[in-house]
């Protein structure tokens, strides 16, 4: 009996092992570039006073983007959406949208830049392919922004 226990168990360290080893061949991308850290986000409310007070604002029909330049090595992104623009679910759902967007996107924002994205009425009857476009419309205007 103990020789059976043996062997199950036997089999399921080389499954384990087989499985780790095939995805540590996989050629996938490194899993850092795909993180959200806190390093990448603004956190404090004295970040996005400082931001409502210096930064530059850019308008899309969505979307309102302050910008600043940022003092820190990278992009930093602050997302600020209402009550009136939705309920929690809805608001929840274009927060994750954005920070997607961001996350997939932030090498193609030049130079380290403090971000606030406010989100206006209107955003929760678009689809998500609809509010990627107008994310990605809002990023070009904030390329063009002079700082």
């Amino acid at each position: 009996m103990d020789d059976a226990l043996l062997t199950q168990e036997e089999q399921k360290e080389e499954k384990n092992s087989a499985f780790n080893k095939g995805i540590n061949n996989l050629k996938v991308r490194n899993l850092k570039n795909f993180c959200f850290p806190k390093t990448i986000r603004l956190l404090k409310r004295g970040q996005f006073l400082k931001l409502s007070k210096q930064g530059k604002r850019v308008y899309t029909d969505c979307f309102i983007a302050i910008v600043l330049k940022g003092t820190a090595q990278n992009n930093r992104i602050g997302i600020t959406i209402s009550k009136k623009v939705g309920n929690a679910v809805e608001r929840n759902r274009i927060k994750r949208i954005i920070r997607e967007y961001f996350r997939h996107n932030q090498e193609n924002i030049s130079g380290p830049k403090d971000i606030n994205i406010i989100a206006r009425k209107g955003l929760t009857t678009l689809s998500n392919l609809e509010i990627i476009e107008k994310v990605d419309k809002l990023f070009s205007k904030i390329a063009l922004a002079k700082l």
